[in-house]
């Protein structure tokens, strides 16, 4: 077991750095190792009504390690969406077939140092962009989210004893695609929550991972526009205050988790589905936010591979099929959504074929880019969807 974990630590610290000092590995080796990490970790354990009991407030503390920042990151193998998630959740499987390609990618190098020629001046005064008051910036943001989840709402201050931790292990510019020539770039979050009871005990242990993803730019553009970046390293902390969010959540259970959907989201025959939060695939599980009985494994969530509309996806779903979870059959496809995406398209025509309707809808995502979606339907789905 010591030796599995030091390994996934590791790997686990390659993913957050982009630092070859791995010990080597092939795509086989990493491959069979995969299920050893995460069979290691299961569904997070629900909190017992003593330790809700203990719970009468929150103080969040946020902490930023001396040495988290990191330079910008420029190969295309490593990239903001895929890195670090872990918990035994939907997004380690995303992380550990983002891994496994890393490893073996011996361009990775090279583009990197390609990245540094081209864009050193910007790498240089890329520190300069970083918000000073970063730690209050996580400490709001956290705050005020934590303070509207239902549980805790009226319990968040400064001077409780229980302490909501957010340390942040490592931040940096990371690469998350190309236009026009120019790589782009966006602030990107990796660490850790723990939550420690005024006892000492730790009631949550999650790792993070955020990056911003409607500020996706050339790194000389921050660099010029500090206003621009501190927009984006906000956006990449509200994706770090989600994930906190989410984290309670499931420690809560699901009645909780019920709590925080609007009740006057329903769907109205004719009309269009209901859009839902998104779901993170961090603390996805087959048993969070729905009960996924069908097809569901932990290393990829939907397992069950099906063709639809000419589309190549994964499928899992409740016992009744009425709520089905769909995703690439790659998972390294980072633009699965019900915003107008193929998969999606396709999806809904095969069920309007049955005479299937799409209730309510949400996105998965990891660091705020969606890599699935969850439907609820008034019909078993999933038998059709397999059978197309």
């Amino acid at each position: 077991m010591s030796s599995v974990a030091t390994g996934r630590e590791r790997f686990l610290l390659y993913l957050r750095t982009g630092q070859k000092k791995t010990p080597s590995a092939s795509m086989k080796h990493l491959l069979f190792l995969a299920p050893a990490l995460f069979l290691m970790s299961c569904a997070p354990s629900r909190w017992t009504e003593a330790q809700r009991a203990s719970l009468s407030s929150l103080a969040v503390a946020p902490t930023v390690q001396s040495s988290a920042y990191g330079k910008p990151l420029g190969s295309d193998n490593v990239q903001a969406p895929v890195v670090v998630t872990g918990g035994g959740s939907f997004g380690s499987g995303a992380a550990v077939g983002a891994g496994a390609q890393l490893v073996v990618e011996i361009g990775a190098a090279i583009q990197q140092n390609m990245f540094e020629s081209r864009y050193a001046d910007a790498i240089a005064k890329a520190p300069a962009t970083v918000p000073a008051d970063l730690s209050s910036r996580i400490r709001q943001s956290v705050g005020k989210s934590l303070a509207a989840q239902p549980f805790f709402k009226g319990k968040v201050r400064d001077n409780s004893p229980n302490r909501f931790q957010v340390i942040v292990d490592n931040y940096r510019y990371v690469r998350t695609g190309k236009q026009n020539g120019e790589i782009l770039v966006s602030p990107s979050f990796y660490g850790r929550f723990e939550l420690i009871s005024a006892a000492g005990e730790k009631l949550l242990a999650q790792p993070f991972a955020s990056a911003s993803s409607s500020y996706q730019r050339p790194l000389p553009e921050f660099v010029r526009d500090k206003q621009l970046a501190t927009k984006a390293f906000d956006e990449a902390i509200d994706g770090i205050a989600r994930q906190a969010v989410n984290a309670v959540n499931a420690k809560l259970g699901e009645q909780a988790l019920a709590a925080t959907e609007s009740p006057t989201a329903t769907f109205k025959p004719g009309g269009k589905p209901v859009q839902l939060q998104p779901v993170d695939g961090i603390t996805a599980t087959c048993s969070h936010p729905y009960k996924l009985t069908q097809s569901c494994n932990l290393f990829s969530g939907a397992s069950r591979s099906i063709t639809v509309g000419g589309q190549k996806l994964k499928i899992a779903a409740s016992a009744d099929g009425k709520v089905v979870l769909i995703r690439s059959a790659s998972l390294l496809d980072l633009k699965v959504s019900t915003s107008g995406s193929p998969q999606y398209d396709a999806v809904r025509a095969a069920l309007n074929r049955a005479n299937l309707h799409i209730l309510r809808q949400r996105d998965m995502v990891i660091s705020g880019s969606p890599v699935g979606f969850f439907l609820e339907l008034d019909g078993d789905g999933y038998s059709v969807l397999t059978q197309s």
